[in-house]
């Protein structure tokens, strides 16, 4: 029998690939990427929250706007907030009832990490059983749906990290200022 795993998360923070990764490398029946709103939890499944930093985060959604409005990233960092914190809360909740039952997943850690050892890591956790062949080498083929590989993570963390860098210097403050980091510390964020 396969491991049923649901993944949550704002979109953004690698949910899809997240979910290719475990279809292609795992025995497992992942249910269909959906938000942090969802907060049931049924008894049989194991979850991923997927979350990301804030900083990149907004960086990404703010490229969608022609005007990087004070109101535009007061309302993108609250939406964070509140989005990253039912994550965690789903988390905590879902691992009261059943040990083991939830995992964070931070965005950056494949960049941080590997893919690879992202993987074990979730693997061992959840004791999953290989699909088909090791992911050392299925995930060197892409899938139908997905088109993206270790190197277009990592090239696009990078452009991340570089965005980050050019925001004005009050939209990095208002992000600074109003982002609840207090949401993560207590759930485990870096845990993975």
């Amino acid at each position: 029998m396969n491991t049923a795993i649901d993944i949550r998360g704002l979109d953004g923070t690698g949910r899809n690939y997240t979910a290719w990764l475990l279809r292609e490398n795992f025995k497992v029946d992942v249910g269909p990427p959906g938000g942090t709103d969802a907060t049931d939890y049924i008894g049989d499944r194991v979850y991923l929250i997927c979350v990301r930093s804030p900083y990149s985060w907004v960086a990404e959604k703010l490229r969608g706007y022609n005007a990087h409005t004070q109101d535009v990233t007061r309302r993108l960092v609250a939406c964070w907030n509140d989005g990253t914190r039912k994550g965690c809360a789903h988390q905590r909740s879902a691992n009261m009832k059943r040990e083991s039952a939830a995992l964070i997943l931070q965005y950056e850690a494949y960049a941080e990490y590997g893919y690879h050892n992202v993987l074990d890591r979730i693997r061992a956790k959840w004791a999953l059983r290989p699909a088909r062949k090791p992911y050392m080498d299925i995930l060197r083929v892409i899938g139908p749906d997905v088109t993206i590989t270790e190197a277009t993570h990592d090239r696009q963390y990078e452009i991340d990290r570089r965005y980050m860098a050019d925001l004005a210097a009050d939209t990095r403050r208002i992000i600074q200022e109003e982002t609840d980091l207090g949401v993560l510390t207590g759930a485990g964020y870096r845990a993975l």
